[in-house]
């Protein structure tokens, strides 16, 4: 309860302007503190996947800046596709029938004058600590993928090839 009255009352602050925040408690937000949750370098956020069996467990994809993952609702985020050759990421999804199979496809699929190209489609069998390149080398930008819900072998996959 406190939580949200904490919450109603930063709402209010924030809805009324500055003249309202000389008149409320300082020690209503004692407790709140500053903290950057990352990630430190991200660039346009493209893509975002969850698990609905581990509410905990997001993988965030980024156009210049990788794919990170978080298991503690987001608090902290590690990057883990530093080692691979793209750090364009243009979609991510998650095997419904296998949560430790994850697609990511690398180009960010946004058609603008600065957009950032990738070299295909990877895998990772373990929840993304090890990554295997699976193909569509030409694929510059995969936007979506969908994993068939019972065959996680089984992909859909938008991809453009040389976009200019």
């Amino acid at each position: 309860m406190r939580q949200l009255h904490l919450a109603s009352s930063l709402l209010l602050v924030v809805t009324l302007g500055g003249s309202l925040a000389a008149q409320v408690d300082p020690r209503t937000f004692a407790e709140l503190h500053w903290r950057n949750i990352g990630p430190h370098r991200a660039s346009r956020s493209k893509a975002a996947a969850g698990i609905p069996s581990q509410p905990n467990v997001f993988y965030m994809g980024v156009v210049n800046g990788g794919v990170w993952k978080t298991n503690d609702y987001g608090r902290t985020w590690k990057p883990i596709f530093d080692d691979q050759p793209t750090g364009s990421i243009g979609a991510i999804a998650i095997a419904p029938s296998n949560p430790n199979i994850v697609y990511v496809g690398s180009g960010e699929g946004l058609q603008r004058p600065d957009l950032s190209t990738g070299d295909g489609i990877y895998k990772s069998s373990d929840a993304g600590e090890t990554w295997t390149h699976l193909g569509l080398r030409d694929g510059q930008q995969i936007p979506q993928i969908v994993v068939d819900p019972r065959d996680p072998e089984r992909l859909f996959i938008a991809v453009l090839v040389h976009p200019y």
